[in-house]
């Protein structure tokens, strides 16, 4: 019965380094585990987002009429328009700190600000998809706006008053432009806002982590079953074998060399057994040979 542990404990251990082997092999399939945990938290935050925040974009939508003065003058007051988007743009931040969490995508606030993309970005164009101005930029740089351009440019050619989408480049980012009309209805100019909602990839590896270790130790649950209901019935046929060696060997160490072990397998244990055969029958022939000598 030992015999039959120690089986079952190889087969286990095989097991064991199969999942690993498999956890190896399965590396694509883990990569997909982790952005599908991504699309999967970033869904259960856009729901939110829509239920929790469409008020601050419909108030942001009203709002935008402010710039209107800016943008119905010839010569348009970018300074001015500047001002209001660096304004509302703390005034968002200070309402997203106070009244609404995003511990959904986060679960502490030291991961909160871990993002590398900005948290609002404000841009205005005119009719034509030209940039006026913007909430980030600065006197030293002017950051590419072509992604953005491309978007209003796309709403204003399908004629629409206001676009909305989920940016699917990095999967994080809310886009809303809203058209800006005078009172004789003409279009004036475009307010671009994009939202980024900061990601805890250490939430998403945790949960795809666990996953995947959940499905590796399945299958080694069930590489051990498998080893206890087929190993087992091996294992004592095995042990059985190996006893009739043993028994056979027991004559041969009292001086029955007439004992044998009727093995005819073509594996190991079958050579071992016609050799060990062999064996005691050469010994047999030699001790009758010397009680013959010894007589003489």
């Amino acid at each position: 019965m030992p015999l039959c542990f120690l089986f079952f404990v190889l087969l286990t251990v095989l097991g064991f380094a199969g999942s690993i082997v498999e956890y190896l092999y399965l590396k694509e399939s883990f990569e997909q585990s982790v952005v599908a945990e991504r699309d999967f938290i970033l869904n259960q935050g856009i729901f939110q987002i829509e239920n929790g925040l469409s008020g601050d974009y419909k108030n942001l939508q009203k709002d935008s009429g402010e710039l209107l003065p800016w943008l119905d003058s010839e010569t348009k007051n970018t300074d001015a328009i500047r001002i209001w988007l660096k304004r509302y743009d703390e005034k968002l931040k200070l309402r997203r700190k106070t009244e609404f969490s995003l511990s959904y995508l986060f679960p502490n606030e030291s991961e909160a600000t871990q993002t590398s993309s900005p948290l609002f970005q404000f841009i205005v164009f005119d009719g034509k998809a030209n940039v006026i101005a913007s909430s980030d930029e600065t006197d030293s740089a002017s950051p590419d706006y072509s992604a953005q351009k491309k978007f209003v440019e796309e709403m204003l050619a399908a004629n629409l008053i206001q676009k909305r989408e989920i940016e699917n480049r990095n999967g994080r980012s809310l886009n809303i432009a809203f058209s800006i009309f005078d009172k004789e209805n003409r279009l004036k100019g475009v307010l671009f806002f994009r939202e980024t909602f900061p990601l805890s990839w250490s939430a998403v590896l945790r949960n795809s982590f666990y996953g995947l270790s959940e499905q590796l130790f399945s299958n080694l649950i069930f590489i051990a079953i498998l080893g206890f209901i087929f190993g087992s019935p091996f294992a004592w046929y095995l042990s059985k074998r190996l006893q009739k060696i043993a028994f056979a060997a027991q004559s041969w160490r009292t001086g029955d060399f007439s004992a044998k072990t009727n093995d005819k397998s073509s594996d190991e244990i079958g050579i071992l057994a016609r050799r060990l055969n062999e064996m005691a029958e050469d010994l047999q022939e030699n001790f009758a040979l010397l009680a013959n000598n010894c007589n003489c």
